[in-house]
């Protein structure tokens, strides 16, 4: 439910959502209302680019667990690598999970180009992009091409979870800190 949070119409209909009301029928769950004002309100939540960035970013990860059978296939069908060899890809290329630490140490100690989280999501994005884009013209022509490329992908994610989690740890303290004051 999209809604700028000027108007009556945003406070009626979360006290209906509090109250378990029913919503009247005239209102339409996914329009966009843009009354002027830049803050637009989804399902009770400012829709601000650091809240944009954390929903893309868990979606993204969703969406790669799609991409983890296309990604067997893969390996066994284009490669044609034995059940043994595609389990030491998957492993190798999942490598970038096991050191998130490393990336939050990175991140909050090592700013890039002034930023401690804009720049390396920027970053870990074309990343991303480039790995999968790779992948997808056919790039990864051996097995140690693919699980280079694939890890690449997993450390785009990865990186990016961590800078996520990050921004909506900080996001919760100052919201308790202003609770609280």
């Amino acid at each position: 439910l999209l809604r700028s949070r000027k108007g009556n119409d945003f406070e009626r209909i979360r006290r209906s959502f509090r109250d378990g009301d029913d919503v009247d029928d005239d209102v339409d769950d996914t329009r966009v209302v843009n009354d002027g004002s830049s803050n637009k309100v989804l399902f009770g939540v400012p829709m601000t680019p650091e809240i944009t960035a954390v929903a893309l970013v868990y979606f993204v990860q969703g969406v790669i667990g799609l991409a983890s059978l296309a990604k067997s296939y893969y390996l066994k069908d284009e490669l044609r690598l034995e059940p043994a060899e595609a389990a030491i890809v998957t492993t190798v290329s999942s490598f970038p999970w096991l050191v998130k630490p490393l990336w939050g140490f990175i991140s909050d100690t090592v700013p890039l180009f002034g930023y401690k989280r804009k720049s390396y999501l920027s970053l870990m994005g074309f990343v991303g992009f480039s790995a999968w884009f790779a992948l997808s013209q056919g790039l990864a022509v051996d097995r140690l091409t693919a699980t280079a490329l694939f890890a690449f992908g997993a450390l785009s994610i990865a990186f990016s979870d961590v800078l996520i989690d990050s921004i909506v740890v900080e996001r919760a303290r100052e919201s308790e800190d202003n609770a609280t004051s």
